[in-house]
């Protein structure tokens, strides 16, 4: 029944959207995604912006997002998602290529390199070494897949040129992603 939606600001439903409740944010964050590992455990990652450059954070809550401790406050880059396979491991990505890697629930991230400085908006994985990554620049495409968790990525492609904005896979065969032309 649990449910969280992130922006400018953070709100979560604990009765399957009847109801939902603001929670507090940092100031001045734009958060871009949220991943729970279970309802109290969960990340947040986006950008605080100061002046003058924007910078991307990530956030980590234990009591089901009530309050919430940086864990990446103001790395050079955006964070547009993050996912965990389990309380340990999880990868988050961002602008110009970016992806970390935590291994320790997040206490410290580590850069895996990608091979290339699109945008990377979104990242799944169906177990502790396979994973995929897409994002894109206008009318341009990526899609990374790994088998090692990371230490390597593999450019794949859809054929269809498209920034591409999610990316889902329910076991090592099938999976979607979905995108667009349009900013």
């Amino acid at each position: 029944y649990n449910g969280w939606i992130v922006g400018s600001s953070l709100v979560k439903t604990t009765n399957a959207g009847v109801n939902w409740a603001s929670l507090q944010s940092p100031s001045g964050s734009l958060l871009f995604d949220i991943f729970f590992i279970d309802k109290n455990n969960g990340w947040a990652v986006g950008n605080i912006d100061p002046i003058p450059y924007p910078e991307g954070l990530v956030l980590k809550t234990t009591d089901g997002g009530m309050n919430w401790t940086y864990q990446i406050n103001r790395t050079s880059h955006w964070l547009y998602s993050v996912f965990f396979i389990n309380y340990n491991i999880g990868w988050t990505v961002g602008d110009n290529g970016t992806i970390l890697k935590t291994t320790d629930s997040g206490l410290s991230w580590f850069s895996q390199v990608s091979g290339t400085s699109l945008w990377l908006y979104s990242v799944d994985f169906v177990d502790s070494n396979t994973g995929w990554v897409v994002g894109g620049n206008w009318g341009e495409e990526i899609i990374l897949k790994t088998t090692d968790g990371g230490t390597s990525w593999i450019s794949q492609s859809s054929g269809l040129n498209k920034r591409l904005r999610s990316v889902n896979f329910i076991d090592q065969n099938i999976g979607w992603a979905v995108g667009s032309t349009i900013l």
